[in-house]
């Protein structure tokens, strides 16, 4: 998209000084910017061969552009379709704003770093863009920490997918004897932590940073980083690869849903680099979807 040409002299523009109205009075819209497509709207009815039953289809015709200049000749074609019926109100403004912020509703993984009191700290999360990092930060922090806060730095996480550890002593189980890990790796995995009197870790998570290697059976090859939020690599290594198993037994249901047959694959992981991540919380994915819900 090409940048508009503003005159060296120009006064900056800014929303502050944008006089924006709704009018069906030519006079208040001459020599402003139409603000969105105005459209001409009609209905038709046709029979569907099918059932026999009138359908009713909405038609639409574009009469003038979003950023139209209405000019003398574009307000006489604006005063004969209003003479036709065919548009009343139009939205004008005294700028001209073409470009448009897209709408997302897909979650990528964020970073945003915070200052609470005089402390900096890193939260991870997903969200569908940066004012909704803002909106789903604001949230949690009052909810979660007490006094002043300020979000210094959000930035998209490129490629990366957030995984928590929730194996099960059975998860491990499984993952020995479906998947072949080695006696050392489970034995470790599945003792756990250090457990205090309580029956609480004594270790705390922490959070990794893998980029790992997949090779799958079927001879495809992928590249894809990773942020783990648990004890250490080795178990890091097996949440990644129970989230992998899961999503190879979700595509099976699918294409056995559409009537399909599916043989999962099996993979093999290669670390390509693994470390430790100064990340103080994951935000719960519970407040991304609660942000992001359809209205």
């Amino acid at each position: 998209m090409a940048k508009k040409k503003v005159p060296i002299n120009e006064k900056v523009k800014t929303r502050k000084d944008e006089i924006r109205i709704k009018t069906d009075d030519p006079k208040r819209m001459l020599n402003k910017y139409i603000c969105a497509r105005v459209l001409k709207t009609w209905t038709e009815d046709f029979v569907d061969k099918d059932t026999g039953k009138i359908v009713s289809v909405e038609r639409n015709e574009v009469l003038f552009e979003k950023g139209t200049y209405i000019d003398r000749d574009v307000l006489a074609k604006i005063q004969f379709s209003q003479a036709a019926g065919e548009c009343k109100e139009i939205e004008v403004s005294n700028q001209n704003r073409e470009a448009y912020e897209l709408e997302s509703t897909r979650l990528f993984p964020y970073s945003s770093k915070v200052t609470i009191g005089d402390k900096k700290y890193r939260f991870i999360l997903y969200a569908s863009s940066i004012q909704n990092v803002l909106e789903i930060m604001r949230d949690y922090l009052e909810l979660n920490y007490s006094g002043g806060f300020s979000i210094t730095n959000v930035q998209e996480m490129d490629s990366c997918i957030i995984l928590t550890d929730e194996l099960t002593k059975e998860n491990l189980d499984i993952a020995y004897l479906r998947d072949g890990i080695d006696m050392e790796t489970y034995l470790n995995a599945r003792q756990g932590p250090d457990e205090s009197e309580d029956g609480n870790a004594k270790e705390e998570k922490k959070f990794f940073q893998m980029d790992m290697k997949i090779t799958y059976d079927d001879g495809i090859e992928l590249h894809q980083s990773f942020v783990v939020n648990t004890f250490d690599t080795n178990r890091a290594l097996l949440v990644i690869n129970k989230y992998l198993q899961d999503a190879e037994q979700k595509h099976a249901d699918k294409v056995k849903e559409n009537g399909g047959t599916y043989e999962k694959r099996k993979n093999i992981l290669c670390i390509e680099k693994a470390a430790p991540m100064p990340v103080r919380s994951f935000v719960p994915k519970e407040y991304s979807l609660a942000y992001n819900e359809p209205e």
